[in-house]
């Protein structure tokens, strides 16, 4: 039996274009979205109740801003994916958390999660990473 969860992927469509993040804030990241995760009813309504969730960030040269891709549902696997692509311009952690947490705000309000929860969700792994 599957069970639902949040889950994160990372690419580089890029030849030597690195995200150099990934690794330090993966679990950070995933673990507060798992907190809330069954929270989101708009979600279990929309798609059912043994569907999971998941994020690709990507980057790729050329992608100035943000960008949203998605949803791709697997009703066989019982998925629904979106894809971020990151901006290519990246300064530091602390905007690669913003940059993370406005792609997943773009996903989350499409089900009903509040701003606020999605704000606090971000405060509190940039706390989690000590930033």
């Amino acid at each position: 039996m599957k069970t639902q969860t949040v889950y994160l992927a990372y690419s580089n469509l890029t030849p030597n274009l690195k995200n150099p993040y990934p690794e330090e804030t993966h679990h950070a990241i995933l673990s507060m979205m798992r907190q809330k995760f069954f929270s989101w009813q708009k979600f279990f309504i929309k798609h059912g109740q043994d569907y999971s969730l998941g994020f690709y960030f990507n980057t790729k040269k050329g992608t100035e801003s943000l960008i949203l891709l998605g949803p791709s549902i697997s009703k066989k696997m019982k998925i629904v994916d979106y894809s971020i692509f990151l901006p290519d311009e990246i300064r530091d952690i602390t905007h690669y958390i913003d940059l993370v947490y406005e792609g997943i705000g773009l996903v989350l309000t499409k089900y009903e999660v509040p701003g606020p929860e999605i704000l606090e969700m971000k405060a509190e792994c940039k706390k989690e990473l000590g930033l």
